[in-house]
């Protein structure tokens, strides 16, 4: 399964399809599985004109599916925009 965002309209161009999530399920022929993702703002976060980290205000297209070509969608709205923490990797 592979999980994309979309920020419909934001301060700097954002790619229509950001992968933002994916999991390998292995399915039997006509097996159905409940696929589950957690979206962090980190996730959904980019770098802005000022050089800063963001989530922005504005509706978000929340796209899943088996293949980039094969997707169902959702939108939501984000109601503030925020600065967002860089990811910090733990070794």
């Amino acid at each position: 399964a592979q999980l994309y965002v979309h920020q419909k309209c934001a301060s700097v161009s954002r790619p229509v399809e950001q992968l933002a999530g994916f999991k390998r399920v292995e399915l039997a022929p006509g097996e159905t599985k409940t696929i589950s993702f957690i979206l962090t703002p980190f996730d959904i976060s980019f770098v802005n004109a000022k050089m800063q980290r963001v989530v922005e205000a504005g509706d978000l297209d929340v796209m899943v599916g088996g293949s980039s070509v094969d997707l169902i969608s959702k939108t939501t709205t984000i109601e503030k925009t925020m600065p967002v923490a860089e990811k910090v990797s733990v070794y």
